[in-house]
């Protein structure tokens, strides 16, 4: 009867390890799937772009338009009496005075054109590396 008392006890300690088990693994599931969205979630790049327009329309710079080309927007300062540029390196969009350093204004961009609308107006266009699209008139008259 001893033998039997200890058989059905060594089944259920058996079945409740068993049990356990499914549960620390559906956890482990649980916790890879929460990562997994975590890491593919989409990132709204439309207030990085804001906090773009936000820098070069500044009043810190006051920029006035000297050029555009293709590649390249050029600026000048009258507040800080610099000129800068506007490129597009790798993904980022940075502002770059004519001789040092670089302030990264736009990440994450997969591709930026703009054009001459007059000459105080630019029009931006783009894309992010997700798919999401700008587009904005800037307006600089430096005043």
């Amino acid at each position: 009867m001893n033998k039997n008392k200890l058989k059905v006890r060594t089944g259920f300690l058996m079945i409740d390890n068993i049990v356990s088990l499914l549960f620390c693994g559906m956890g482990v599931g649980l916790i890879c799937l929460v990562m997994q969205n975590l890491i593919n979630q989409t990132h709204s790049y439309q207030l990085d772009y804001q906090l773009f327009l936000r820098t070069i329309e500044s009043n810190d710079f006051k920029f006035k338009l000297v050029d555009i080309n293709p590649n390249t927007i050029y600026f000048y300062s009258p507040k800080t009496r610099k000129k800068y540029r506007l490129t597009k390196y790798n993904d980022t969009l940075r502002l770059q005075g004519l001789t040092k350093g670089h302030i990264p204004v736009l990440e994450h961009v997969k591709e930026a054109s703009w054009k001459s609308q007059s000459t105080t107006q630019i029009l931006i266009k783009g894309e992010f590396d997700n798919g999401e699209k700008f587009s904005s008139i800037s307006i600089f008259n430096g005043n």
